[in-house]
């Protein structure tokens, strides 16, 4: 098991290596020009610009500027925001955590209600409740969430005024108010979330109860509810581990859409706002900082699958 999980961590040194190369050539994506815009926007110079651009290193090679940049992130240097001139690590680590719950709350939604549907749907497939299971996910999954938010914020917020359509409260100043202030957050991610759960437990789950083991143990007379939690969910799980690594992905991504809808100043926002002033430094950090936690859930998630499946371990 040990050699398995170094073996990982050693693939992910490429891995990395190739996401930074990707990410710092979003300097060449990002619409306009930063030291045209900290020079003074239209009425800047152009002596002016080249000394912003000498000042931020952008005069420089970019493999040049490829190389120092990477050396700053191995020491975990992202480089200073160039409007706030603040560490963007220090910003990133500020608004993280909002992420982090809003994200977390929402895989639990996911979750809670995923896994029940999928078993419900495996267990008895081509059954009404199977269909109901199927057609309701169908519709979730084909539901944008940003359209699924603005829907909750009309029927919660706006005619009922039942829960908040903006904002975020700390738990340590007030956990109902935190709570009702993510709730809509959390269920406008958790519900694709939930049915893409419900989708690929059903189907591990369908397939595993057609197999041979499952009819001999129902042949031996084990109860039901033995059959399907001991033997039928624990070789179902594997794939749904796989699926809510990648859903981990989508939540954090998530974010930046469903943060700027209801006014959350979390990571998203953050990043959206450094698009929108072509600071260069925070985007960069920003998409790297996301892009290194997912390659770590994922690592989690292998880590996981090799447990549950020891023939992941043996390949």
């Amino acid at each position: 098991m040990l050699t398995f999980i170094l073996r990982r961590i050693a693939a992910l040194i490429p891995l990395l290596f190739i996401v930074s190369v990707i990410v710092f050539g979003l300097v060449l994506l990002v619409p306009g020009d930063a030291a045209v815009t900290l020079a003074g926007g239209d009425q800047a110079t152009p002596d002016r610009v080249a000394q912003v651009q000498h000042d931020l290193g952008l005069d420089k090679p970019f493999l040049s500027q490829y190389g120092a940049w990477l050396g700053n992130v191995v020491h975990g240097d992202f480089g200073r925001s160039l409007y706030s001139e603040q560490p963007v690590v220090s910003e990133i680590w500020d608004r993280f955590p909002v992420t982090l719950q809003i994200a977390g709350g929402a895989l639990f939604f996911g979750l809670l209600f995923g896994i029940p549907l999928g078993i419900i749907s495996g267990i008895r497939p081509r059954s009404v409740a199977d269909r109901a299971v199927v057609i309701g996910t169908s519709a979730a999954i084909a539901m944008p969430s940003f359209w699924l938010a603005l829907i909750l914020i009309l029927n919660f917020a706006v005619y009922r005024n039942i829960l908040p359509s903006r904002g975020f409260v700390k738990f340590s100043e007030s956990p109902w108010e935190w709570f009702r202030h993510l709730l809509l957050p959390w269920i406008t991610l958790g519900v694709l979330t939930a049915a893409t759960i419900a989708r690929q437990m059903r189907g591990a789950l369908a397939d595993v109860m057609a197999s041979d083991h499952i009819r001999t143990s129902r042949s031996v007379g084990l109860p039901p509810a033995k059959v399907v939690g001991k033997h039928g969910l624990k070789n179902a799980s594997a794939p749904v581990l796989t699926v809510v690594g990648l859903q981990v992905a989508y939540l954090i991504g998530g974010t930046v859409i469903v943060e700027s809808i209801f006014g959350i100043a979390g990571l998203g926002t953050y990043v959206l706002t450094a698009v929108g002033r072509n600071d260069l430094p925070a985007i960069q950090g920003s998409v790297m900082f996301i892009a290194i936690l997912t390659v770590l859930v994922n690592l989690v998630v292998d880590i996981a699958y090799a447990f549950t499946n020891p023939k992941v371990r043996v390949e």
